[in-house]
C-alpha cells in the first residue's frame, strides 16, 4: 500500500491503519525512510483546513513537534519503535490547534491519534450541502464520513449508494406522469439515469459507473478496498451536490432579480 503524505494521513486515512516501511527498510535506501518520516514531522507548508473553532476554512502551518517516546538511537534505519506528535496552529487564531500522533513500530507507521477527528473537520466542511440533501440525507451522508474514520469502509459506501438513489428518485419527479413508479423501479440504473439525463446534474449523468462501483463496494469488496476508495467516491458525490447546489443558487437569483425588476418597472409607471 503506497505510504501516505501527511495531508492523506490526517484528512482521509482512519486510526490505526497501517503502512508497511518494510520497502523502503529492505531496500536499504535509509535517506528515503529518513527523508518520509520528516516529512510527517516537519511540515514546512500550510495545509487548508476547515477549523472547528473559526467555523471557516482556515490554513494551518506547523506550531510544534516534538516526540513523545523514542527508544533506541537505530530506529531511522529499522524503522522501529518512536512515537511523535505533529501540532498545527489555525493562521486566523493561533490559540486553535489540530494535533495528530503517529506511530512507528516493527518496521511500520500509523496514526494513533487525532484531535480534532476527521469526522469533525469534514462534517463542518459539508455542512453547505445540506440545502440540497434536506435532514435525513445530510445525516446520511454525515454518517459515511464517520464510519470511514473508525475504519468501516462497506457501511460508508451503504450511505453513500442511499444518496446517490435519492437523486435519481428526485428526478423522477420530472417524469412521474409518463412513467409509472412500478415501471421506474423495475428499469437498472443506468436506464434511470438515461431517462432522467436531462433532470440530472451533468456529473452525475457523465460518470454514472459511480453508482457500480458503490454497489460493488458493498457486494463484492473489501473492508479495506472501501476505505482506500472512499474519498473519490466521496468527491463524486460532492461534485453532484455541487452542481444542484449552483443550480439552486442561481434559481434563487433569478426570482430575487424578477421580484427587483417587476419593483423598479412598477416605481418608473408610477
Amino acid at each position: 500500500m503506497k505510504l501516505p503524505d501527511f495531508k492523506t494521513f490526517v484528512l482521509e486515512t482512519p486510526l490505526y491503519e497501517v503502512f508497511a516501511l518494510q520497502e523502503l527498510i529492505s531496500s536499504k535506501d535509509i535517506d528515503a525512510l529518513y527523508h518520509y518520516l520528516q516529512s510527517l514531522k516537519n511540515i514546512n507548508y500550510p495545509i487548508d483546513i476547515f477549523c472547528t473553532e473559526c467555523q471557516k476554512d482556515s490554513t494551518f502551518r506547523q506550531s510544534n513537534n516534538f516526540v513523545l517516546r523514542f527508544n533506541g538511537p537505530n530506529y531511522v534505519s529499522s524503522g522501529e519503535n518512536d512515537i511523535f506528535m505533529v501540532e498545527l496552529s489555525c493562521t486566523r487564531n493561533q490559540s486553535h490547534h489540530l494535533y495528530f500522533i503517529f506511530r512507528v513500530f516493527n518496521k511500520t507507521i500509523s496514526k494513533i491519534g487525532q484531535h480534532h477527528s476527521i469526522a469533525d473537520i469534514n462534517i463542518e466542511f459539508i455542512k453547505k450541502y445540506k440545502k440540497v440533501l434536506g435532514n435525513d440525507r445530510f445525516k446520511e451522508f454525515s454518517k459515511a464520513i464517520g464510519l470511514v474514520t473508525h475504519g468501516v469502509g462497506i457501511g460508508s459506501f451503504v450511505y453513500l449508494r442511499r444518496i446517490f438513489e435519492g437523486l435519481i428518485f428526485d428526478a423522477y419527479e420530472h417524469i412521474k406522469g409518463e412513467v409509472t413508479i412500478g415501471e421506474f423501479r423495475s428499469k437498472r440504473m443506468e436506464e434511470k439515469i438515461e431517462l432522467l439525463k436531462n433532470y440530472l446534474p451533468n456529473f452525475l449523468v457523465e460518470n454514472k459507473n459511480l453508482y457500480s462501483i458503490l454497489s460493488v463496494g458493498i457486494h463484492s469488496l473489501t473492508e479495506n478496498d472501501c476505505l482506500n476508495y472512499f474519498q473519490t467516491v466521496k468527491i463524486g458525490i460532492e461534485l453532484i451536490l455541487d452542481e444542484k447546489i449552483d443550480e439552486l443558487n442561481k434559481k434563487e437569483k433569478m426570482e430575487l432579480i424578477k421580484k427587483s425588476l417587476g419593483t423598479i418597472t412598477s416605481e418608473i409607471k408610477k
